[in-house]
């Protein structure tokens, strides 16, 4: 329909004018990798959040959900650690060294080839992850508009270029919060118009769910091959004080502020919003489950899970 076509293309607009935007306010290197300092807590910490909070979790979390259950959900206890040593340990390591990028401190360290060896490393993994953040939103658009699938990758690929590359990072971090709140306004909305359309409302989305042991978090075997809860417990503490310690696109995001104080601030507003979150996604996943159940004349034959 013409509405949502008019939304889709005013935030792509939108995209394309925080390039040329930000772009003037480039004056050299240092603000366009490191938006000159400028960013406010709450943005970075918002832009902190939108890295990890993709197209894979938009839609694969949801999806994950729908077909299984909520075994996944303990992984947001690690997001509770995390903080803590980043905040006091690697925040003022890397504030003070006065880098623009983590692996300059490869080269520091030790020589140029580690520092080159680190920096090709993070961009062959990036490119894989960009892949999957490509197709998975290509895959809602093609199930939805009918768009072709591959218009919609190149078309996604061609924008998110043209603004990061004119704009610098301060146009990735405020189309960062841009997403973040078109998301969280998005699955609000959805999560308040899908009981409407089952009996019951919020009660028949819990009692079908609940019928079905799809609310199921704590696997207490002790399987080493099955993502238990201790198995989950000890990734997700790792896991997520992996990307803030060592990733370029999160450590980048907190060398943008003026200080380790409002560096700091911004961390604990991703942490404080992201566990909130993950309710919102695993309760996506559970709603759909109740809907498509109710209607089961609404899915294709052969749809994928990521479609849902």
């Amino acid at each position: 329909g013409i509405i949502n076509y008019a939304f889709l293309l005013l935030y792509m607009v939108a995209l394309i004018y925080m390039g040329f935007y930000f772009s003037r306010q480039e004056k050299g290197t240092k603000d366009y990798f490191l938006a000159g300092h400028r960013i406010p807590w709450w943005a970075a910490g918002l832009s902190i959040l939108g890295t990890g909070l993709s197209a894979l979790t938009y839609i694969s979390y949801p999806a994950l959900v729908y077909s299984t259950d909520w075994f996944l959900f303990p992984q947001r206890i690690g997001l509770i650690i995390a903080p803590l040593i980043i905040i006091y340990f690697f925040l003022p390591f890397y504030r003070r060294l006065n880098v623009t990028t983590a692996y300059e401190y490869l080269e520091k360290r030790f020589n140029l080839p580690v520092r080159l060896y680190g920096s090709v490393q993070f961009i062959i993994f990036q490119l894989i992850r960009i892949s999957i953040i490509l197709y998975l939103p290509a895959v809602v658009l093609s199930t939805i508009a009918g768009i072709n699938i591959y218009l919609c990758i190149l078309f996604m690929g061609l924008i998110s270029t043209f603004y990061t590359v004119l704009g610098g990072i301060e146009a990735v971090v405020w189309s960062d919060v841009l997403q973040v709140i078109i998301f969280l306004i998005g699955i609000i909305i959805a999560l308040i118009v899908i009981p409407f359309h089952i009996d019951n409302g919020f009660k028949g989305i819990i009692d079908i769910g609940l019928a079905d042991y799809k609310y199921r978090m704590l696997y207490l075997e002790w399987d080493i091959t099955a993502p238990v809860l201790w198995v989950l417990l000890i990734s997700s503490a790792i896991g997520s004080f992996l990307g803030p310690s060592t990733d370029q696109t999160t450590i980048q995001r907190y060398l943008t502020t003026k200080d380790e104080k409002a560096a700091a601030k911004g961390i604990w507003l991703n942490t404080i919003i992201g566990i909130p979150i993950g309710f919102l996604f695993y309760g996506m996943g559970s709603a759909l489950y109740a809907y498509y159940k109710t209607h089961p004349v609404t899915v294709s034959m052969g749809m994928q899970n990521d479609a849902i």
